[in-house]
C-alpha cells in the first residue's frame, strides 16, 4: 500500500472506530493493506549521495504506532558533516538520516494506550514518509501548535540542554557562539531561563539580524573579532560544532564562568591549554541529547519525553520562536539536490523535508545505478513512455490552401525533404527541378508534381509560393537570392552557404524583397531534442556548465563520388570550393545548431584541429572543436567520417549542469536531482525509444505557418548565419593557431 496523505488516516480512521462492528471481507481487506504498507525514506547510499527509496513497513505490534509523517526537520550542521564524512561522525552506508519531525497518528498496537489513530505527535523521525515509533518516544503536540514548528522538537531538546549544563541563573550574561539554528535556538531558551544578557556571536549577517530581530545581542566575528575578549561572559555555549571555537569560548568568558559544548564538535581542538582553563578557574562541561533517558524521572529529573513537551509548550506559548528559522521547504524527492545545497550554501539554517509536498500515490522505483549501489542486482528501471514533439504552431486562421512549394534539386538530401512536403499538413509538392531531367521525373513521379530542367519555369509559375533548395552547398547562395529576386520565398538545405560573405548576401536579399528565408536545422523538431529542451527549460539539470559531442561516422569511398544512396554521381563533395567543408559542414552543423538551440547560448570562442585522414578528399575527415558559450559554458566537439564500424550507437550528445545530465541521443538519457516528470532524482532513466523521420515534416508545416501568419519562421537566415559564423571561426583557428572570438550574436 502506498500512502497517499492524511486523507488516508482520517479514512483509515473511520472505518477502524470499531473494527469489530466491520464485516469480515471488509476487515480483513483492511488488516492486510495495513500488515504491509510502502513508504519511502532518504538513504546515503555512501559520503555524498542521497536518494529516495522505497520501503516496506509492517504492521505496528505491542506498544508500537504508525505515523504518516509531516514534516522532518534537518539538523543542518550534523547532517552537513554526516552527508560529507567529516572528523568525529561515524556514519555507516547505506545510512538513514533524520532524528526530529512530527506527524499524525494512522494506527496502532495492541498495547498503545496513549496515543489513538488520529493524533498528531512529535519525536525523533528519520527523514521517511512513514515511521514506526513506541509510543515512549513520541509526545503529542498541543494544540495551536503548526506540525511544521512541532518538526523542531530534538532540536529544541538538544538546546535546552546547553542551558541546564550551563545552569544558567537570573541575570546571568550568557555567550552564544555560532549564529545556526542551534545557536539561535539556545540563545532564546537562555533568554527564557533568565539570562540577564544574550550575545550571540557569529559570522553570517542574515543569520544575525534573525537572532537580534528576536532581542539577542549580536557580534559579526568577522568584523569585530576583538570584541569576543571583552563579553566577559558568566555562561558561554559553543553551539558551532567547530573544534577550534573552543579557544573563543575561553575568550569569551569570566574567570570562574562555565563553558559547554553543546553537540558535537567536528574534529580535534589544536592546542587547548587545559593549563589555562584551570588557571582561570572556568568550568568544561558537554551537552548532549544521548545523555537523557527516554521518559524515566527516577534516572532524571528531566527525561527526554519532559523536555520534549516543555518545548512544545513554549512553541504554543510564542515564548519560543521558531517559525522564522524556516529557510528551506525540501521536496523529499530532490534530496541530494538539498544535501549539495547545503554542503555549500551558508543560507541554509532551518531546512524542513515537507512529505505532504510528495506525491504519495506514486512509486519512487530505484534508477538502474541505484539498484548496483545499493542491492548489487542489475535491474533496470521502467523506461518512461516517450512524449510527442511538440506540436506544431497553429496559425492564426485555418489557410484556405497548402503552400505551393518547388523542389530545385532532386538528388540524395532532395527525397527526404520532398517527403517532408508531402507529409505536411500546410504544403505541397507542386514542381521538381533538376538540370538532370530524369532525376525530376522520379521525383515528380514520386509525389504528384510536374517535372522540369529549367529553374526558370519555377519564377514565372503563381502557384509556387517557395523554393526548396536542395543543391550542392556552392549553389546556395545564387539560387536564393534569384528566388527572392522573383518573389520566392526560400528554405535552403543546410548548411546555409560556403562562406559567411554569402549567407549575409542571402539574408538581405530575402529582407529586400520582403520574402521568408529559412534553413532546414530541423533536428530541433526531433522528439527527443524537443523533450530535452523542455527539461532544460524547466531547470532539470539546473544552470548550464558543459557539452560533449561526439560523431562518428564510417563513410565509404564511394560517398565522395555517389553519396549515400548513388542516386547522383558527382565529385563535389570531394572540394572546399563546393562544398564548403568536410565532416563539419556535412554533419557536425547540425549539432552546432542543437547546442546553441538547447542551451540558448551562442558562441563567443571557438579553436579547432582538423586533419584529412583517410578520404579521397581535400577537406577534412576528422575535427576536434572547442567552444565557449556565453561566458563559461565549455563545449568539446569531436567528429570524424573515417571511423571504421561506427554506427548510431557511436553518438553522443551530452549536457550537463549543476542539477543534471543529459544524454541528446540514443539511448536518450537524463540524470536530474530535480523531481520533474514523475522521474525519481538522482538516478539514471532512460527515456524511451523516439519516433525518427518526423523533423522535416515539422520543419515545412512550421515554416507554412510562419508564412500564413506573416511571421518569421522559428530557423531562419540569422540561426543559418549564426553556424555560418561559428564554421568560419573554427577553420579560421585552424591556420591561425589561435583561438577566435566572437561577438554575441542577435537572436531575431
Amino acid at each position: 500500500m502506498t500512502m497517499s496523505g492524511p486523507s488516508v488516516a482520517r479514512r483509515i480512521l473511520r472505518v477502524l472506530s470499531d473494527p469489530r462492528t466491520l464485516p469480515s471481507k471488509v476487515r480483513n481487506r483492511v488488516d492486510s493493506l495495513l500488515n504491509d504498507s510502502t513508504g519511502v525514506r532518504v538513504v546515503w547510499p555512501r559520503s555524498g549521495r542521497a536518494l529516495l527509496e522505497p520501503f516496506r513497513v509492517s504492521r505496528p505490534h505491542g506498544r508500537q504506532v504508525l505515523v504518516l509523517t509531516h514534516a522532518t526537520l534537518v539538523s543542518p550542521g550534523t547532517e552537513r558533516a554526516m552527508f560529507a564524512g567529516l572528523p568525529n561522525t561515524s556514519v555507516g552506508y547505506p545510512a538513514y538520516p533524520g532524528y526530529s519531525g512530527s506527524g499524525e497518528v494512522i494506527l496502532g498496537g495492541a498495547e498503545t494506550t496513549g496515543l489513538a489513530p488520529g493524533a498528531h505527535v512529535a519525536g525523533p523521525f528519520q527523514h521517511a514518509s512513514l515511521q514506526v515509533l513506541d509510543e515512549d518516544q513520541l509526545v503529542t503536540v498541543p494544540p495551536g501548535v503548526d506540525l511544521d514548528l512541532a518538526a523542531f522538537i530534538q532540536l529544541g531538546v538538544i538546546a535546552i540542554q546547553g542551558v541546564r549544563k550551563g545552569r544558567i541563573g537570573f541575570g546571568d550574561h550568557v555567550a552564544v557562539l555560532g549564529s545556526g539554528l542551534l545557536g539561535i535556538l539556545a540563545g532564546q531558551l537562555a533568554r527564557i531561563a533568565g539570562a540577564g544578557r544574550v550575545t550571540l556571536v557569529g559570522g553570517t549577517a542574515a543569520r544575525l539580524k534573525l537572532a537580534s530581530d528576536e532581542g539577542l545581542a549580536t557580534i559579526d566575528r568577522r568584523i569585530a573579532a576583538a570584541s569576543v575578549a571583552e563579553l566577559e561572559a558568566d555562561v558561554t555555549i559553543d553551539a558551532t560544532g567547530n573544534p577550534v571555537a573552543i579557544g573563543d569560548a575561553v575568550r569569551a568568558t569570566r574567570r570562574g564562568g562555565r563553558i559547554v559544548l553543546l553537540g558535537s564538535n567536528r574534529g580535534v581542538t589544536p592546542g587547548l591549554d587545559l593549563a589555562e582553563l584551570r588557571c582561570e578557574g572556568l568550568e568544561l562541561v558537554g551537552a548532549h541529547i544521548t545523555s537523557l533517558p527516554p521518559h524515566d524521572r527516577a534516572a532524571a529529573r528531566w527525561p527526554w519525553r519532559d523536555e520534549a513537551s516543555l518545548v512544545l509548550d513554549l512553541i504554543a506559548g510564542q515564548r519560543l520562536i521558531v517559525h522564522t528559522l524556516l529557510s528551506h521547504d525540501v521536496n523529499p524527492a530532490e534530496a541530494e539536490r538539498f544535501y549539495r545545497v547545503l554542503s555549500g550554501d551558508s543560507t541554509v539554517l532551518g531546512a524542513a523535508f515537507r512529505w505532504d509536498q510528495l506525491d504519495r500515490r506514486r512509486r519512487y522505483t530505484p534508477g538502474r545505478d541505484i539498484v548496483r549501489e545499493r542491492l548489487r542486482r542489475a535491474k533496470p528501471a521502467a523506461a518512461v513512455p516517450a512524449q510527442p514533439a511538440a506540436p506544431v504552431s497553429v496559425v492564426a486562421s485555418a489557410p484556405t490552401r497548402r503552400l505551393g512549394m518547388a523542389l530545385i534539386g532532386c538528388g540524395e538530401i532532395a527525397l527526404d525533404n520532398a517527403r517532408a512536403i508531402d507529409a505536411s499538413p500546410l504544403a505541397e509538392l507542386r514542381v521538381a527541378m533538376d538540370i538532370d531531367e530524369g532525376l525530376a521525373r522520379d521525383m515528380a513521379r514520386r509525389y504528384g508534381a510536374e517535372a522540369t530542367a529549367e529553374v526558370s519555369a519555377i519564377w514565372k509559375r503563381d502557384d509556387i509560393d517557395t523554393v526548396f533548395i536542395s543543391v550542392p552547398h556552392h549553389l546556395h547562395a545564387p539560387l536564393t537570392i534569384e528566388a527572392a529576386r522573383h518573389g520566392k520565398h526560400v528554405i535552403v538545405e543546410k548548411p546555409m552557404a560556403t562562406t559567411v560573405e554569402e549567407a549575409e548576401a542571402m539574408i538581405d536579399a530575402c529582407r529586400r524583397a520582403g520574402v521568408e528565408l529559412g534553413v532546414c536545422y530541423a533536428h530541433r523538431y526531433l522528439p527527443y531534442v524537443q523533450r530535452a529542451k523542455s527539461l532544460i527549460d524547466r531547470g532539470a539539470i539546473g544552470r548550464l556548465l558543459g557539452v560533449h559531442l561526439v560523431h562518428l561516422l564510417d563513410k565509404p569511398p564511394s560517398y565522395w563520388s555517389r553519396g549515400r544512396t548513388g542516386r547522383v554521381t558527382s565529385d563535389w563533395r570531394r572540394t572546399r570550393a563546393t562544398s564548403g567543408g568536410g565532416v563539419l559542414v556535412f554533419n557536425l552543423v547540425h549539432y552546432l545548431d542543437l547546442i546553441h538551440y538547447l542551451t540558448g547560448l551562442s558562441v563567443t570562442e571557438a579553436f579547432g584541429v582538423h586533419t584529412t585522414a583517410d578520404s579521397p578528399t581535400e577537406t577534412e575527415d576528422t575535427i576536434s572543436v572547442s567552444l565557449r558559450l556565453g561566458e563559461d559554458l565549455v563545449a568539446n566537439v569531436l567528429g570524424a567520417s573515417c571511423v571504421r564500424g561506427a554506427t548510431q550507437q557511436h553518438q553522443q550528445l551530452r549536457i550537463w549542469g549543476t542539477e543534471g545530465h543529459l544524454n541528446v541521443a540514443e539511448p536518450f538519457q537524463v540524470y536530474s536531482l530535480h523531481d520533474v516528470d514523475g522521474l525519481l532524482p538522482g538516478a539514471w532513466h532512460d527515456l524511451g525509444e523516439w519516433e525518427w523521420g518526423i523533423e522535416r515534416r515539422e520543419y515545412v508545416t512550421r515554416f507554412a505557418s510562419a508564412v500564413f501568419e506573416n511571421r518569421r519562421p522559428e530557423v531562419g537566415g540569422d540561426e543559418g548565419l549564426a553556424v555560418q559564423r561559428v564554421v568560419a571561426a573554427i577553420y579560421a583557428a585552424q591556420t591561425s593557431g589561435q583561438a577566435q572570438r566572437l561577438g554575441e550574436l542577435e537572436r531575431v
